[in-house]
């Protein structure tokens, strides 16, 4: 099984170099699947993944930048009706200040499987049914439905968003609040730009983890099978830190015209000037003035910073309370 895996990703570093986008042969829906009425190994399952398959790479565009696409196939068994809303997806883009770095999406299929008169029917998306909009200042929304679906029915879908933002890329996560049975990746990009991957509550449990280099791209596949769900517990503050997930980050890279590799790798201070800026975290605080005059007045009272953070801290403590939100 390994042997043939690792042919598999040989043969993928081949396609991925020259960014191909066709999606590898997956098993035909079969009719004992359809019959299912539960998930044998969580019977309060309200819908399991059959394969949650992705593929990322980096890759040169007509400009001699670099660009990263991804493309994903997901297919899922629908065993109660309140799992019908996860015949539904919803994509967000994100787009820039000047709105010309914009990620968009494209081959957008989508299918329904059902068993109707000792048979199987399927009903496809119609592209018309894929609705592009924009969702605020930073993201445009990309949305669609897939036909028919029903207490029984296995529905799938796989689209490619092509990014030009491959200094970051997006996490590929093995587990979610439903139960998985196979969830694989891959991951490639050119051997001049190095990337750190992060691995997060994925140890003893992938099936398949395996790199190689070849004709100048490194590629990496992960697999891993028979995924619990991750559900919500009291007293968890984030959930995302528990999920079995895989990170990416720009390390290091060299392109023509540099001497020596650039170093991305950030010191405390590099990162505190970051956040500080950041739009999602100092640069959204920034924009709030209502707070000054107290800032202000804490600052002229503690000059060690330790002592003006616990001030800081002790009057968020008193006069805010959470939401739930």
């Amino acid at each position: 099984m390994k042997k043939i895996t690792f042919l598999l990703l040989m043969l993928s570093m081949a396609l991925i170099a020259n960014a191909q986008q066709e999606l590898p042969k997956f098993p035909d829906v079969k009719v004992e699947d359809l019959l299912k009425k539960d998930y044998a190994k969580d019977s309060s399952a309200e819908a399991y993944i059959m394969m949650n398959y992705g593929n990322g790479w980096v890759y040169k565009n007509s400009e001699g930048g670099y660009e990263i696409a991804y493309q994903y196939f997901t297919r899922i068994k629908v065993l109660k009706k309140s799992a019908f809303e996860r015949a539904t997806k919803t994509l967000f883009l994100y787009k820039d200040d000047t709105q010309q770095n914009i990620e968009t999406v494209e081959n957008v299929k989508g299918r329904t499987y059902n068993f109707i008169n000792d048979g199987i029917t399927i009903e496809e998306l119609n592209p018309k049914d894929v609705f592009k909009g924009k969702y605020d200042k930073s993201y445009d929304k990309v949305s669609f439905t897939l036909p028919k679906v029903k207490e029984g029915s296995i529905i799938e879908y796989s689209y490619v968003v092509r990014s030009p933002y491959p200094f970051k890329p997006k996490d590929w996560y093995f587990q979610y609040n439903i139960p998985c049975e196979r969830s694989e990746y891959t991951f490639s990009s050119p051997t001049n730009l190095a990337y750190r991957i992060l691995m997060q509550a994925c140890e003893g449990k992938l099936s398949f983890d395996k790199c190689a280099t070849a004709d100048e791209y490194r590629t990496c596949q992960w697999l891993m099978l028979n995924i619990p769900s991750l559900n919500r517990e009291k007293y968890v503050a984030n959930l995302d830190d528990y999920t079995r997930k895989i990170h990416f980050e720009l390390a290091e890279y060299i392109v023509d015209g540099m001497s020596k590799p650039k170093n991305l790798s950030m010191d405390w201070p590099a990162f505190d000037k970051q956040l500080l800026i950041d739009e999602d975290l100092g640069g959204r605080i920034g924009k709030i003035s209502a707070f000054d005059a107290t800032a202000q007045s804490l600052k002229t009272q503690k000059t060690d910073t330790l002592e003006l953070a616990k001030e800081v801290y002790k009057y968020v403590q008193s006069n805010f309370i959470v939401t739930g939100k």
